[in-house]
């Protein structure tokens, strides 16, 4: 170990009690240090005492002639790991005291022969030059490190020991400080689920990855659907959930239009619906057919299914749709696009009506000319589903020449079907109120007649027309 080791270990507060006692052999001028180390035990700081006793004794100061002051090697306890034999070292035993250094074995030519010692621990022997600036400023700079460390310790260990009494304190109101972990789960239990209907497998599965949940756990379906194949028709959950556990989607492969033999027009509006495509309806006159029977469906039966199917059915004559009528008590407006429950109609007609918490009885009413002519009156009613207010139902009454002929009650997303018989009538009244809005509250809303029409012979529907 060289002297700049030495002082290092000094600085150090974990330095062990045995290298405390080769440094104080070792180096002389650094017994003080050791002396003042916080692992010098008893026996070593006696014989450091013992031995700087005795080199003042050994080393007078002499005013003439500072070479001839040059201290001794001072012999070592009995023991020492030294390099010579017959040395001693200081006690390594810490529950023993030191006894005083042997005498030093110094003769003439060992002392002419031997390097100025420096006598750290002489009174009356002063190093000179260089070499005693630097000791100086090396023994200052541990000794300066070694009180900064026992400075730092102290006040840790007084912070730690002062919070500790605080936590144990009955009825205190300090709150211990909480750390929070971050916990990274396998799957995200806070995102909301997307809602990816309409979009490819390949493109659906990507924004499940992007949004953190593993896409090879999806659990994927098929099913006919009007379209192309690949494309989710359904998810599971739906999109906006936050609690997402299993994923499962719907793909469709191509359906096919459903054959219409046996089934009535409803029936075969909600099949073609359920594959996701709507449904057209068209009418004509088939002498043969029974009134209101599927005459045809386009595309034919077993082609692919587009999104619309256009549904033609038998009328037991040829038809003039109301809006062509002439209208000789209020009038309707014209509809070309009406929607009924997701169902398209072209020659519709639509009005307003409205409830009055005044007047809970009111009536709107519209009156048209058969003339006699027509046999049939055939529409759908119901309140359409673009409307702003919902809620409610709309009643209606059908009097012929002022005899009711059918009367009807729809609400937002239930239409029903009308087909009256009108033969030999000549004025057709639709008398509609609103009814049962939420809590009684006055209301406006609209209703429709989809596809509203009156049928008879070609002739007689040829004559009211011109009328």
């Amino acid at each position: 170990m060289d002297e700049i080791a030495a002082q290092e270990a000094l600085a150090d507060s974990a330095t062990t009690p045995t290298t405390l006692a080769q440094i104080a052999q070792q180096f002389p001028d650094l017994r003080s240090a050791v002396a003042s180390h916080p692992a010098a035990y008893q026996g070593l700081i006696d014989w450091i005492a013992a031995a700087e006793a005795q080199n003042t004794q050994t080393h007078p100061t002499s005013a003439d002639d500072p070479s001839q002051t040059e201290p001794q090697n001072v012999s070592a306890p009995e023991g020492a790991n030294s390099a010579e034999e017959g040395e001693s070292k200081p006690p390594t035993d810490m529950s023993s005291s030191a006894s005083a250094p042997d005498e030093p074995q110094v003769d003439a030519a060992t002392q002419s022969a031997s390097k100025p010692s420096k006598a750290r621990f002489t009174r009356h022997s002063t190093p000179s030059g260089e070499s005693k600036k630097r000791h100086r400023l090396l023994f200052v700079a541990g000794i300066g490190l070694l009180l900064l460390a026992l400075v730092v310790g102290g006040f840790v260990a007084g912070w730690i020991t002062r919070n500790y009494d605080l936590s144990l304190q009955s009825g205190s109101d300090i709150t211990p400080e909480v750390i929070t972990v971050t916990l990274h789960p396998d799957e995200p239990t806070t995102l909301r689920m997307p809602d990816v209907r309409g979009l490819s497998k390949d493109e659906a599965l990507q924004v499940i990855a992007d949004q953190g949940w593993d896409p090879t756990k999806v659990i994927l379906t098929k099913e006919p659907f009007a379209g192309e194949a690949n494309v989710v028709v359904a998810q599971s959950p739906s999109s906006g959930v936050t609690n997402v556990g299993t994923i499962a989607l719907t793909l469709s492969i191509p359906a096919t239009v459903p054959d219409p033999s046996g089934l009535t027009l409803n029936d075969l509006t909600t099949r073609v619906r359920d594959l996701g495509a709507n449904v057209r309806v068209v009418y004509a006159y088939d002498p043969l057919a029974a009134p209101g029977s599927i005459l045809s469906v386009d595309p034919d039966v077993g082609k692919p299914l587009p999104s619309e199917v256009t549904v033609t059915v038998a009328e037991s004559g040829t038809g003039i749709y109301v809006g062509q009528l002439k209208s000789v008590g209020g009038s309707m407006s014209v509809s070309k696009d009406l929607l009924l429950h997701g169902q398209s109609f072209t020659n519709s007609v639509t009005g307003r009506v409205q409830f009055d918490s005044r007047k809970p009885d009111d009536w709107a009413a519209w009156t048209y000319l058969l003339g006699v002519k027509a046999n049939r009156f055939q529409a759908v009613f119901g309140i359409p589903d673009d409307v702003t207010d919902t809620g409610g139902a709309v009643h209606v009454i059908f009097k012929a020449d002022g005899v009711t002929v059918g009367e009807f009650e729809a609400i937002y997303n239930a239409p029903v079907d009308v087909d009256l018989d009108v033969t030999g009538v000549n004025r057709f009244e639709i008398w509609v109120q609103l009814r049962n809005t939420p809590n009684g509250a006055n209301l406006t809303t609209m209703f429709g007649l989809g596809d509203a029409r009156v049928v008879g012979s070609a002739t007689a529907m040829d004559e009211l027309l011109q009328n």
